[in-house]
Formats: structure tokens, C-alpha cells, sequence
């Protein structure tokens, strides 16, 4: 493999002084912005996520950054590995020995190093942190699609690596996509300012629903946001678990039967929002009940599966009891599931809403005794959400009881059109879908 040949390719920047507009697409998300502010730091930059979300975009946007704040084209560097380049030996070295060739002042100059797809190659950390011990002025950014091929190396880079999840598209996201006008975003359950906000999408409100729509067909996918074909669609949604399942899992964990973890994948989507019980379906697949539960973490750790926990007010407590999982992108759930229809049914809906709620919040806690609530979000205080997809819900009680027994000041009901504070024994604020994912941020 010609190693220089490459870097040039990779690094058109160094010809024209610019990236190409289709590589740092003009719609930079939130996580840009986040990552932003750590760019004067020494430490190394990870950006980890599900396969196909838009990681490589944000690394040439960085790029595209530094070059428009006088950064020398030259002083970056961007290479992207895949599964023949990575079992080179000593390939990281090799590519860092030639760009010292194209950029030899590492000492006295800032360069910029972004290694794509670095979950490929083994031992990688070891390679990058001899060269940021050595070379202060080198600031590394690292990407890849497997957080515990991160997590790991963090052990040996502890202190030199921030870690940074990039989500597929957030409803938001999906409508700034769209070219949609939209206002400043809610961060408090605040009924005056739901209501505010409310006022100022009214011209929008049906034009945000049709796109609700469409968003609940195509997922948080960038490459299929214009796609019109449903049959397209799953295509590319199942080509690429396909990938991540048979391939990247497969081989980053050295998985014996990839076959079973496509299978606890497709009972995940069709059980969407269940609590799964490792033993019983230990027994029914007849493996052990440690095989369900490495291989359920392998869907978590490479951003297909998110498991939620039964909040008991003690972490502990609460990591032995019973468990839900969801998809990472709620797309992935028709596709697993051979959903085609273009108009959901109203129970179908409710549990696409569902699981778009729970990543919106990144929700990591449930609720279940005699009663159940669907989301429980632990910040600075504890409220209780519940995702009731119709117009004016009334079976609340599982909410009303969590908040009688952990003093909650309020509760959430996320709704299809109903937006209304309710004042009583507790205060219990209903939100329309729409506008909740259109301008509410944890």
C-alpha cells in the first residue's frame, strides 16, 4: 500500500487550502459546538457513535475550522483506516513518519492529526500516546464505532482522552436539515415558556408534523434524509447493522456467533420498550445466561442497543433489577421489523414515539412496581416521563404514584397535541410530540 500516495488523497487541503463542500457539510450539530471549546486543550478529541452518523463529517468540518482560523493546511493531517490498511504492521507509525516528511516542524508548530476509523487498528493508543508525550504541539483527534475500543483505551491514555458521543440526528437536527426556521431551545418543563415556544412555531405547526412523520419513517440517518423509497431505506438501515453485527462486532470482540446477536438485535426491535429477562432467553436460545449478557452489552457498546434501568434511588440496587432495552435509531426498529407501511397505526406510533423520547433523553432509568412510567430522568432533580401519544391521556396513575413516593415536584406526559399544565395534588405537565422534540434539550 502506497502510504504517501494516500495522505495526499486524504488530504486535499494541502493542494487547494480548502475542504470540499460536499465532505464539511454546511449543517454543523450541536456536538461541534461542545467539541469547540476544547480545541485549545492538549487532550486527545474521541468521537465514537453508531456507524453511518456522521462522524467523518464532523472531523472534516474541524478541518474546514481550523483552515478558515489561519491554521496552515499543512499542519493537518486526516487518514482514514479500514480492515486491510489497519492489519498492516505498524501502520499508524508509518503514516506519522511520512507526514513528519510533509510537516517537519512537530516541535515548534501546532499540527492537527485526525485518525478515522481507528477501532480498526489494534493497539492504536499505544502509538498515539509515544507521539503526544513527545510532541506537545500535536492535538489528536480520534474516531470510531465501538465506545469500548475508547473506554479501553482510555486506561492507558487516562487523562489525555475526552470522549465524545455523536447521536444519529435529533428531531431538531432533522428539521435544521430540512431547512426549517427554528426557535431557541427549552431546557427547563417550564408550561410559560412550552407555550411561548408554541406560539412562535404556529405557522409551522403542520409542516413540523408532516416531518414528524417522515422522521419516524427514515430515522437519524444524514445519507437517507432525502429518501423517498421505504424499501430504500430499510435496505441501507439493514445493509448497515449488517456490517456492524457480522463484521465490526464480530471481529472487535472476537463474537463466536454473530448469527445469535442479530437475533437478540430483531427481539430487542420487536420487543421494543419490554423488560427482557437474560435468563429466560438464555433458555430459550440455549446458551448461558452470561453469553445474553455480553452479547446484549456488545449491542450497547457499538450504539444499537440502549438498555435502561428500574430506578430505585439506589445505583446499585437499581443495576440488578429489571431491564428495557431500545434502539439507538427507532428506523433500525422498522427495519428489523418489516414495518412498511407509510401511515403507522396509533399503538405503532406510540411505540416509535416511545422510543424517540427515550434517546431525545438519553434516558438511562425506568420505573416499574405495581405500576410502570416510562422515563426517569435523574439531573439535579428526579422527574417522571411518560409517553402517551394520543390527545388529552388520563391513565396516568403510574406517574401520579412515583411522584407521591420520591417527593417529585412535577411530572411529564408527552402527548400527541395536548399542551396543558394541570395543577392538583401534584402539577403535571402535558406536552405535545411535536414541539417537545422540536425545542426541548436536557
Amino acid at each position: 500500500m502506497d502510504i504517501p500516495s494516500l495522505m495526499v488523497q486524504f488530504n486535499e487541503w494541502w493542494k487547494t487550502g480548502h475542504v470540499r463542500k460536499e465532505y464539511a457539510k454546511e449543517m454543523r450539530r450541536p456536538l461541534f459546538n461542545n467539541i469547540q471549546k476544547y480545541l485549545p486543550d492538549r487532550q486527545i478529541i474521541g468521537i465514537t457513535g453508531l456507524r453511518r452518523t456522521g462522524k467523518t463529517t464532523l472531523m472534516y468540518q474541524f478541518i474546514e475550522h481550523l483552515i478558515n482560523n489561519g491554521v496552515n493546511p499543512k499542519n493537518i493531517l486526516y487518514f482514514s483506516f479500514d480492515e486491510v490498511l489497519a492489519t498492516q504492521p505498524d501502520i499508524i507509525d508509518e503514516v506519522l513518519e511520512n507526514y513528519q516528511k510533509v510537516t517537519p516542524r512537530w516541535s515548534s508548530e501546532q499540527i492537527y492529526i485526525f485518525i478515522d476509523e481507528v477501532q480498526y487498528v489494534e493497539s492504536w493508543e499505544a502509538v498515539v500516546k509515544r507521539y503526544y508525550d513527545l510532541y506537545p504541539k500535536i492535538k489528536f483527534f480520534v474516531s470510531g464505532s465501538a465506545s469500548l475500543q475508547i473506554k479501553k483505551a482510555k486506561e492507558s491514555l487516562v487523562g489525555r482522552l475526552y470522549e465524545f458521543v455523536l447521536t444519529p440526528l435529533t428531531f431538531r437536527d432533522f428539521l435544521q436539515m430540512k431547512g426549517v426556521q427554528l426557535p431557541s431551545v427549552v431546557h427547563e418543563f417550564d408550561f410559560k415558556t412550552f407555550e411561548t415556544r408554541q406560539a412562535d412555531l404556529f405557522l409551522y405547526k403542520d409542516d413540523i408534523g408532516t416531518l414528524l412523520n417522515e422522521y419516524m419513517i427514515k430515522g437519524g440517518f444524514p445519507e437517507i434524509l432525502d429518501e423517498r423509497s421505504i424499501e430504500k431505506i430499510h435496505k441501507y438501515l439493514r445493509t448497515n447493522t449488517d456490517r456492524i453485527i457480522f463484521q465490526d462486532i464480530s471481529k472487535m470482540f472476537d463474537i463466536k456467533e454473530p448469527a445469535l446477536l442479530m437475533e437478540l438485535l430483531k427481539i430487542t426491535a420487536h420487543q421494543s420498550g419490554h423488560v427482557i429477562d437474560y435468563q429466560e432467553l438464555a433458555r430459550a436460545m440455549k446458551v448461558t445466561r452470561q453469553t445474553i449478557s455480553n452479547y446484549m452489552m456488545y449491542l450497547q457498546e457499538s450504539f444499537l442497543a440502549r438498555k435502561l434501568t428500574n430506578y430505585t434511588g439506589s445505583y446499585l440496587a437499581g443495576t440488578r433489577k429489571a431491564k428495557k432495552f431500545y434502539l439507538q435509531d427507532h428506523a433500525l426498529m422498522n427495519a428489523l421489523t418489516r414495518h412498511t407501511e407509510e401511515i403507522f397505526s396509533a399503538d405503532y406510533a406510540g411505540l416509535v414515539i416511545e422510543n424517540i423520547c427515550v434517546n431525545h433523553l438519553n434516558a438511562g432509568y425506568f420505573w416499574r412496581r405495581q405500576y410502570e412510567v416510562d422515563i426517569i430522568i435523574k439531573n439535579q432533580a428526579i422527574v417522571p416521563v411518560e409517553i402517551k401519544y394520543r390527545n388529552n391521556p388520563t391513565d396516568i396513575k403510574g406517574l401520579i404514584k412515583f411522584m407521591n413516593k420520591f417527593n417529585s415536584k412535577y411530572g411529564v406526559v408527552i402527548t400527541k397535541d395536548t399542551l396543558e399544565l394541570k395543577h392538583g395534588d401534584v402539577d403535571i405537565l402535558f406536552i405535545p410530540a411535536w414541539l417537545f422534540l422540536t425545542v426541548y434539550i436536557l
